[in-house]
């Protein structure tokens, strides 16, 4: 595992967990303990978290500020390249699913220039980016804010979504592997089931760090989506590609 993919899991786990010791991070990451202090000890420069004895703490009166700019920093050429291929499916005159996963945030700027743009969205940061633009009307979920995530959740948010039927559905998931896709929080992962559902294209938006993992919340199988699209196809990961070849995008 190349470096920055594994700062990348590891910002993830802590994310999840807010307190991890090394030991648990070799198990996970299949790592030495000398490589695992040496990624904290870089984390911990940027003020991500706060090294212990035989482990790391996140940093709990930074996590609202750290989680929402980190997650948007991560891989940011990636998803930027993501968002540039997914918006060929871009039209005038359509209606838009999008999450709130930080890898979305980058399609904004596309979305902005097509006319007559409705988007439904429980991502706080996607509806902020767009409220400047004449030609797309949003629609922000109400529900309880995740400031972690800048994202909105909850029942209420789940069946606001279900209300509506759209042209499109652009999300991303916490990770990915043959079977198919996974989420590490229940409330959104119903939300993106809920848009998965009610949309005529679904198109998942996963940058090359996610491949190979699964988690305990199961999002979508394969069929579900209509396109995966990532920046590239890497050939060390535990991915068989060539099962996903006539749905997969990238660049």
């Amino acid at each position: 595992m190349i470096p920055e993919e594994r700062i990348h899991q590891i910002k993830n786990i802590l994310y999840e967990k807010k307190n991890i010791s090394v030991k648990e991070l070799c198990k996970i990451l299949y790592c030495s303990p000398s490589t695992i202090r040496r990624d904290l000890l870089e984390l911990e420069k940027n003020g991500l978290l706060r090294r212990t004895h035989g482990g790391a703490t996140l940093i709990t009166n930074t996590t609202t500020e750290f989680s929402a700019t980190l997650r948007a920093l991560d891989n940011k050429e990636a998803k930027k390249r993501i968002c540039n291929l997914a918006s060929n499916f871009l039209r005038d005159d359509i209606s838009i699913f999008i999450d709130s996963s930080s890898t979305l945030y980058f399609i904004t700027e596309y979305i902005s220039s097509f006319h007559n743009i409705k988007v439904i969205t429980n991502g706080i940061k996607i509806a902020t980016e767009l409220r400047y633009s004449d030609n797309v009307e949003v629609f922000l979920t109400g529900g309880v804010v995740k400031t972690n995530s800048l994202s909105i959740v909850s029942e209420y948010a789940s069946t606001f979504v279900k209300d509506f039927n759209a042209d499109l559905c652009l999300l991303s998931c916490k990770c990915l592997d043959n079977n198919g896709y996974y989420e590490a929080d229940y409330q959104q992962a119903q939300i993106k089931k809920n848009m998965i559902n009610n949309s005529k294209l679904k198109l998942m938006l996963a940058d090359s760090t996610k491949f190979g993992y699964n988690s305990y919340i199961n999002l979508a199988s394969h069929n579900d989506i209509d396109y995966l699209i990532t920046e590239k196809i890497d050939p060390n990961k535990s991915f068989n590609y060539d099962q996903l070849k006539s749905k997969l995008i990238y660049k």
